[in-house]
């Protein structure tokens, strides 16, 4: 498969009859050697979205989600769910900054590994 093929199936991936829809996700591709890193070959694909930002007040900005490995060879199911995988963990990343408790936002899915850690005791 080559990039237009797999730039193809993921340009029919859409969210639609949710709030979502309103949200405009798309694909990036990029290709990926197994000389650069000890893997198989193939391609990263990152999702993009337009959204109201909820840091910004709701400002429309671009965001981006995180890599996902489409190993060379992976049949278009597998593609798919992929970029189900990737705009799920987006939406969860979203939510996870507007939930608030007590008027506080306690999810945050920018802190770091060693802010999270749990250091005290009940």
């Amino acid at each position: 498969m080559d990039k237009n093929e797999l730039a193809d199936i993921l340009s029919q991936v859409k969210c639609k009859r949710t709030r979502f829809a309103e949200w405009e996700f798309n694909f990036i591709v990029h290709p990926m050697a197994s000389q650069s890193w000890d893997g198989p070959e193939g391609w990263a694909i990152q999702c993009s979205f337009e959204r109201p930002d909820a840091l910004l007040h709701g400002k429309v900005k671009t965001g981006y989600g995180r890599h996902w490995l489409v190993a060379n060879g992976a049949t278009e199911t597998s593609i798919v769910k992929t970029a189900w995988l990737a705009m799920q963990q987006i939406v969860a990343h979203e939510l996870m900054e507007a939930f608030e408790w007590r008027a506080e936002r306690i999810f945050d899915p920018h802190k770091s590994l060693m802010t999270l850690a749990y250091r005290g005791k009940d």
